[in-house]
């Protein structure tokens, strides 16, 4: 021990010696601080010494260590907690609790009662491990890099629990009662220290070992004695646990149980508070994962020194990783045009594809490059690149987001559907100049905006996960992109756990083939070529880049940093900082979002409209363009609206929906509407509630009143404005409608003969029915056909195979899913499509 650290301790022992414990009272009082009376002087002392000869990355709060020491000097006390000491006067100082380690001794942990039952592991594990995670924490930061080498147990720190760490062999897992290996570690270490001792320290080795007394032989704990004994000259040094202190060993102990800590450091009356371990993200840990990353680029230190200074006209490059220490740029463009990536859940996909974009979006600026997202997984992978409530920001170059899209197979082809679109539109440009590809047309036409597109689709497999009519025109738009987007400047980025199983890709060479640029992440197969199993034995933030379809002989093993929320986030608010003032916000389809009809684009649009143009907005359709479903109600046969499903909630959202759109756009004066309640009055209740919002004066019709009102309705009149019935729970008055009334007639029979007049009446139905067998049943006419009547329909939680029989049903395969339903038009559609209903309007809302 030097004389700096003798005289620390000559200072905490003045402190010790001031303590007035007037009668053990205050060390009765839980958590309050223990009175010191005339100790200011050596309070400041304390703090004074402890400044002058323990380096700041040792001794400060770990709020305020930001940075771990470069250069080598002695390290000084490790601080592991706080004492809290009274001033007098109602003041109190927290103490910094310090231990001599590195340069000095070693470290004990041990029970206060030797005679105490049990063991610090069982009884005591949270506070050894805070202990023990903080003097190793603070022997990292004030050590240089890749001078400290850790050996522990089971208390071995969590944050050391690391691929790179052990991959630049800087700590190592030993397990004592382990066959032979405590006589390797004992042998090996003696080799050290002999050689120490010719050559001199090389860098500090630090043990960590629990329990030793009931493990180690005799023999064992006499190496192990004389080991401790010389290994403090040598740069070795121990932190024990549970395990007697040899005779003649320069220890300092802490004293442990469930009631309280103690230190030798402290005295026997000072309580201590062990430091609490800094979490993932703090200054510290950051300082930690660039310690850990040297011989590695960080992924701050991928981003170019100029961004959005390259132009994209041959092609893209991006800075993913490195290699030894050298940047790691990824190509697409020409060769090759597309990537596939793979590995198994939690292998870092994800971590990948953010590098990626990144690494594009910094060098190149939204007029060179643009993102379509899409994740089909149960996450948010990319939902930090869209704007929200708590981040107005978005990535500039994101023109397409989608997320927790799961099921929702049919967004990804709409996807597809529009990168066809632009490939179409780029084509047809590229003949027009007369020219053979992107780069080309931008030298023709530099006036116009040709950025190349980067399509990724996390989890690809998902889109084509089912044998059906949604596998077959994806897989097929897949091959068209992959064999001709090269191009004219659109690049596929696809990411799958496993590409084995796909079904829709086999008998596909031709899309398989495209995908040249593999990237492999731990414990991928089938990614690389059959027998390539490079990626199998990869450690965690690495990946095998091959820009040869992943033949063997053409893998760069590439190191990837951690892209973590924090430089995400900056990076991103960066990006955002230099956009234009006028560019646009992405479109954004988020699977879990119920959709509004007061925010949907449709409808802030609508306007007082000429009665055969009025249209009635149902949901958001699956669409790149965020529009939503919508019908014309003209005079044509059936343009009439069924509603089928059980669903109270999705019901109430499509009818309200389409009663507002169609009350917004008229008045009093050119449309009546009607209310009529079969059995649900909630609904038909807050639809008339919502109508009058509006400004309309609706009539309203209750169960009873049914016949009546179909009476009337069905009697010859001289045309008048248009009528909107909206009849909620059609089905529900099933025994009302099938009572004669006073014509004669049923109520089933009068509602036929009011569908079958309505181009001559102006009558539109808007009309609910539970389901589909009782619609043909209210309905069936067998001079009538069924689409005259009913021309459009949304099915919510029916069955496809239920359909048959509806205007455009017929062998349609579909699944229901909560909130989402099929809707057909019979004059614009040939098949039925997917939709999102909107959530139920109230009458309170604003329009």
């Amino acid at each position: 021990m030097d004389q700096d650290q003798a005289e620390f301790l000559m200072a905490l022992n003045r402190v010790h010696d001031g303590l007035a414990l007037a009668r053990g009272s205050a060390r009765a009082r839980r958590g309050a601080a223990v009175p010191a009376t005339g100790i200011g002087g050596p309070v400041e002392h304390v703090l004074g010494v402890l400044r002058g000869i323990t380096p700041t990355e040792a001794l400060a709060d770990w709020h305020h260590v930001t940075r771990f020491a470069e250069v080598d000097g002695a390290p000084g006390p490790l601080r592991f907690g706080t004492a809290r000491v009274g001033l007098g006067a109602g003041r109190c100082a927290d103490l910094p609790v310090v231990l001599p380690l590195l340069g000095s001794g070693h470290v004990v942990i041990n029970p206060p009662d030797p005679s105490w039952h049990g063991t610090l592991a069982h009884e005591c594990a949270a506070e050894v491990s805070a202990i023990v995670d903080n003097l190793v924490l603070r022997a990292l930061a004030s050590t240089p890099p890749r001078s400290l080498l850790v050996v522990g147990d089971r208390f071995m720190p969590a944050f050391l629990d690391r691929d790179d760490v052990y991959e630049q062999r800087l700590a190592f897992d030993i397990d004592p009662t382990g066959p032979g290996q405590m006589d390797n570690l004992l042998a090996r270490l003696n080799q050290d220290v002999e050689r120490i001792r010719r050559t001199g320290r090389d860098h500090w080795r630090l043990l960590i070992l629990s329990d030793l007394g009931s493990v180690l032989s005799a023999q064992h704990m006499e190496e192990l004695a004389w080991l401790l004994r010389a290994g403090p000259e040598c740069g070795l040094h121990a932190i024990l646990i549970d395990t007697p202190v040899p005779p003649g060993v320069v220890a300092e102990t802490v004293h442990v149980s469930p009631r309280r800590i103690r230190a030798t450091t402290t005295g026997p009356l000072l309580d201590v508070r062990p430091d609490g371990v800094p979490i993932p993200g703090s200054p510290a840990m950051s300082a930690l994962d660039e310690r850990l990353s040297r011989g590695g680029v960080p992924a701050t230190g991928l981003l170019p020194e100029h961004w959005w200074t390259e132009s994209t006209k041959d092609g893209l490059v991006a800075a993913v990783g490195d290699v030894g220490g050298a940047v790691e740029r990824l190509r697409l463009g020409d060769s090759p045009p597309h990537a596939l990536i793979g590995g198994p859940s939690g292998s870092g996909k994800t971590n990948f594809i953010y590098a990626l974009l990144i690494g594009l979006a910094t060098r190149y600026s939204p007029d060179e490059v643009e993102f379509h997202l899409l994740d089909f997984k149960e996450s948010v992978s990319f939902a930090a690149f869209a704007p929200s409530a708590a981040d107005p920001s978005w990535l500039p170059h994101a023109r397409l987001i989608g997320v927790n899209i799961n099921q929702d197979r049919e967004f990804g082809l709409a996807m597809l559907r529009h990168l066809a679109e632009q490939l179409r539109i780029r084509s047809a440009a590229v003949k027009r100049h007369g020219v053979k590809d992107i780069a080309g047309l931008r030298e023709a036409d530099p006036a116009g905006r040709w950025p190349r597109v980067v399509a990724v689709v996390d989890e690809f497999q998902v889109l084509l996960a089912d044998r059906d009519a949604v596998t077959e025109e994806a897989a097929t738009l897949l091959e068209d992109l992959a064999r001709r987007g090269r191009s004219f400047g659109i690049h596929l980025v696809l990411s799958s756990q496993d590409v084995s199983g796909i079904e829709a890709l086999w008998g596909r060479p031709a899309l398989v083939a495209q995908l040249t640029l593999r990237v492999a992440l731990p414990g991928a197969t089938r990614v690389l070529a059959d027998d390539n199993e490079a990626a199998l034995a990869l450690p965690r933030y690495h990946a095998i880049v091959n820009h040869q379809s992943g033949v063997r002989g053409h893998d760069r093993r590439v190191r990837i940093p951690h892209f973590d929320d924090a430089v995400l986030a900056g990076t991103q608010l960066q990006l955002w900082d230099r956009r234009r003032v006028d560019a646009p916000e992405p479109s954004v389809f988020d699977g879990d979002h119920v959709p509004e009809l007061l925010a949907a684009a449709d409808y802030r649009a609508l306007r007082a409209s000429p009665a055969g143009e009025r249209v009635a907005l149902l949901g958001r359709t699956f669409d790149v363009a965020d529009r939503s479903a919508q019908v014309v109600l003209n005079g044509a046969p059936g343009r009439n609206i069924a509603v089928i499903g059980t669903r109270p909630d999705e019901v109430h959202g499509v009818l309200s929906a389409a009663t507002a759109s169609l009350a917004k756009q008229c008045t009093v004066a050119d449309a009546r509407f009607t209310v009529v309640s079969g059995g649900s009055d909630s609904i038909a209740a807050d639809v008339r509630h919502l109508l009058a919002a509006h400004g309309h004066r609706p009539d309203f019709v209750e169960r009873q009143d049914i016949p009546a009102f179909l009476s009337g309705l069905a009697e010859p009149a001289s045309p008048g404005p248009r009528h909107y019935v909206v009849f909620a729970g059609v089905d529900a008055a099933h025994s009302v409608l099938r009572q004669p009334c006073a014509n004669g007639s049923t109520g089933h029979e009068l509602l036929r003969q009011i569908l079958a007049d309505a181009p001559e009446t102006g009558v539109h139905l808007l009309a609910w029915w539970r389901g589909v067998h009782r619609l043909k049943q209210d309905l069936s006419d067998f001079g009538t056909q069924f689409d005259d009547q009913i021309g459009i329909w949304v099915a919510l939680d029916v069955q496809g195979s239920e359909l048959s029989g509806l205007p455009g049903a017929d062998l349609i395969t579909w699944h229901p899913r909560p909130r989402r339903g099929l809707w057909f038009d019979r004059a614009a559609h040939s098949r039925p499509r997917p939709l999102v209903p909107f959530a139920p309007v109230r009458s309170g809302e604003p329009r």
